[in-house]
């Protein structure tokens, strides 16, 4: 009887209710006797007959795996399971898998295992087991319900490992005086800045949500220490300390007295996986996530054209069109003005290489011919203008481009792996993997990576991703947020770019990765000489490396991050912890802490003293555009040793001289009267008219000066016939 009643009752037997003051609002996630909305039963097919549940106040959630006792009931508000309680193998396999909300554990369902297959296969049965006469579970309330959390007071201790940017410990070697290994001193603070990170902040949230205090501590083992310094502390040596009893007594602050009240947990980057969830607690996710696969990417190997690539093949096409239309254009507006070049009808092609060369020197701005024509200045304007901005715009996106040298990598995906089918497949393709890290090898198993590529192991992720950056590894695979951070320290120390990396022949100098220029690591200060010669006492030598690293494809094998606590019957904090995880995630806090501490690929910058803002030209990239050029002069110096051949042998032979002479003459005369025919023929209507009126106006003044001179002829005889006769009869 809660408000409004049983949701779906049709199972429940007549003696089972639920009798709520106030209401019950929630009971989420794998209750076994559980209301999900206004204390309604959800799920009550798997409740025994004597069982109930009694709310005092209302209990606002029942989460994560809760199970009634037989001959007891769920308090809320302070809240007891009360009875002598005997489980069942049924309900102890639920409280077994409390965390079963992961993505990655299987559910329980009527006895049995529910996998994601929607399988089912038999959960295990272990023997009964007594319930305590009571244990506490402690509902943490948000802000808005009760200012005062029921977890108030309570102090834990956090069990850190180191992981950036989750977790970063300073001196975690514990190498320096007044160390403090283990951090049990608390010497190591937030405040102090000598422990941060994206899940440090996180805990320092989610203390002042609970009102709580938070110790905070790290493994270091007693014997390695005493050996000197302590090794860098991982996830599993936090979850051994955590795990209690003898696990944790080989470490400084472990021992039987170590996490006795269950008030502690390990934090850094756990991944809620089956191994995990098999033997600790888990909270929900506080943070979702994937691996990222790593990879070296370097510069695309310049090509018989990479000079032409600041523009595209399409824009190219078009230039090469232009030119051949301007070429046209000038054999139709010149073609009769008085660029002879240009009037030789009966041979075309020879006059359309003579106006393509025109149009090409007008782009690069040397031209040696002069229009006649207006149609022909209009057209060579335009051509000027087109080759001004054409060269402005080459040489601005040269610029460009080669601050932006493309790049390639060896696989573009996690999928490029293992599909034979893929062009970036091969067997020749090898991944690394870290020892230290089960997760990436059991993933690694599963897609059978043995078979299809090589494996290549290392003793952590860090060594993992030098092998990629020296080319030992075609790629690595990690958690996203860890992978991005490692490539953040590389792009750091100057591997990246036009950089590289020092290795040291010898022990006992400064550790060669601290040097990021050849300089530094082929002639460290400590080795320079009082004459200014490098002593080079540990044979330190630089090794170059064109490229970067760099994430590619999506990230894979989703899982989330939690805090696992000692897998003890009577430990729920960590239900109270994750109705606080969630509240906070809910408020969006999470994504500004994402965003201050992992970085976007893209956003990465290459150290400049590794030379990875520079941009060096090399033989290699104009080698095409030198290639084509040598061509084109080696066709003119063939043309010009034909000539001197030909010289050559009109001088050794007079007669082939001779001849050839003759033959030239010839050639020429033809030539002069072809040209004078075609001048006739082809000149044009309007020359031609003029020509043939000149002649016909010539031969009208030769007709009248003939008339003229008969005339006078006419009267120069009647003038002499008339001789001697009666003058005056004459002159009458």
């Amino acid at each position: 009887e809660a408000d409004g009643g049983l949701e779906e009752e049709d199972e429940v037997p007549a003696d089972q209710g639920m009798r709520a003051r106030g209401g019950a609002r929630s009971m989420p996630l794998g209750a076994v006797a559980g209301g999900e909305a206004d204390g309604g039963l959800e799920e009550e097919d798997e409740v025994p007959a004597d069982q109930g549940m009694r709310a005092r106040g209302g209990a606002r959630s029942m989460p994560l795996g809760a199970v009634c006792g037989r001959g007891g009931g769920w308090r809320a508000g302070g809240g007891a399971v009360e009875g002598d309680a005997q489980l069942s193998a049924d309900q102890y396999e639920v409280l077994r898998q409390m965390a079963g909300h992961s993505a990655t554990a299987p559910r329980e369902h009527g006895g049995r295992r529910l996998l994601q297959n929607g399988t089912t296969t038999p959960a295990p049965t272990p023997p009964p087991t007594q319930l305590p006469a009571q244990f506490d579970f402690l509902e943490w309330l948000p802000p808005e319900l009760s200012a005062i959390s029921s977890y108030r007071g309570r102090r834990y201790t956090v069990v850190l490992y180191h992981i950036p940017p989750f977790v970063t410990i300073n001196d975690w070697a514990a190498t320096t005086d007044n160390s403090d290994p283990g951090n049990i001193l608390g010497t190591r603070t937030v405040a102090g800045g000598q422990l941060s990170g994206l899940t440090v902040d996180f805990l320092m949230d989610l203390e002042s949500r609970l009102q709580v205090q938070f110790k905070f501590v790290y493994p270091c083992k007693s014997a390695e220490f005493a050996g000197g310094a302590c090794k860098a502390p991982t996830k599993a040596h936090a979850l051994a300390m955590v795990r209690g009893s003898a696990s944790s007594a080989e470490y400084i602050g472990g021992g039987a007295g170590f996490c006795s009240d269950l008030r502690c947990f390990a934090a850094g980057a756990v991944k809620i996986d089956v191994p995990t969830l098999s033997d600790f607690f888990v909270t929900q996710p506080y943070m979702e996530k994937g691996f990222a696969l790593v990879v070296r990417e370097g510069p695309v190997q310049p090509g018989l054209f990479s000079w032409a690539e600041p523009f595209t093949q399409e824009l190219w096409i078009v230039i090469v069109c232009e030119l051949v239309l301007c070429a046209l254009g000038f054999m139709w507006v010149e073609g009769y003005g008085t660029n002879e070049a240009l009037w030789d009808m009966s041979n075309p092609a020879g006059q359309f290489l003579d106006s393509l060369y025109w149009a090409i020197t007008l782009v690069l701005g040397a031209a040696d011919k002069a229009p006649t024509t207006h149609a022909g200045r209009t057209l060579v304007s335009a051509q000027l203008v087109f080759g001004v901005l054409l060269i402005a715009l080459y040489t601005g996106n040269l610029a460009s481009f080669l601050s932006n040298i493309p790049t390639t990598t060896a696989v573009t995906r996690v999928q490029d792996l293992f599909d034979e089918s893929s062009r970036y497949y091969s067997r020749d393709t090898s991944v690394c993997y870290s020892k230290n890290q089960a997760s990436i090898k059991a993933w690694l198993d599963q897609q059978e990576a043995s078979s299809l590529v090589q494996l290549v192991e290392r003793e952590d992720f860090d060594d993992c991703v030098r092998a990629v950056y020296r080319g030992e590894a075609t790629a690595t695979l990690f958690d996203e947020p860890v992978a991005i951070s490692t490539m953040k320290n590389f792009y750091n120390t100057g591997m990246c770019g036009n950089g590289g990396y020092c290795t040291a022949g010898k022990t006992g100098g400064p550790d060669p990765l601290t040097f990021q220029d050849k300089q530094a690591c082929e002639c460290p200060a400590d080795d320079v000489l009082l004459d200014g010669a490098c002593a080079n006492y540990y044979d330190t030598e630089w090794t170059s490396i064109e490229g970067s690293l760099t994430t590619v494809g999506e990230v894979f094998n989703p899982f989330g991050y939690g805090f696992a606590f000692p897998k003890n019957i009577t430990s729920t904090d960590y239900l109270g912890f994750s109705q606080a995880i969630q509240w906070i995630k809910d408020q969006g806090s999470l994504v500004a802490l994402e965003a201050k501490y992992i970085p976007d690929v893209d956003s990465l910058t290459c150290s400049s003293s590794a030379g990875g803002g520079k941009v060096v030209l090399g033989f290699k990239n104009i080698r095409g555009l030198l290639i084509i050029v040598g061509i084109v002069v080696l066709v003119g110096l063939g043309l010009g040793m034909l000539e001197t051949i030909i010289k050559i042998a009109l001088i050794c032979c007079p007669c082939l001289g001779k001849q050839g002479a003759a033959m030239i003459e010839a050639l020429h005369e033809a030539e002069e009267a072809l040209h004078e025919q075609q001048l006739h023929g082809a000149i044009g209507g309007r020359k031609h008219a003029e020509r043939e009126q000149e002649e016909k106006e010539e031969e009208e003044d030769e007709i009248v000066e003939k008339g003229i001179q008969d005339i006078a002829t006419r009267l120069k005889a009647l003038e002499t016939m008339l001789h001697g006769s009666n003058k005056e009869s004459v002159t009458a």
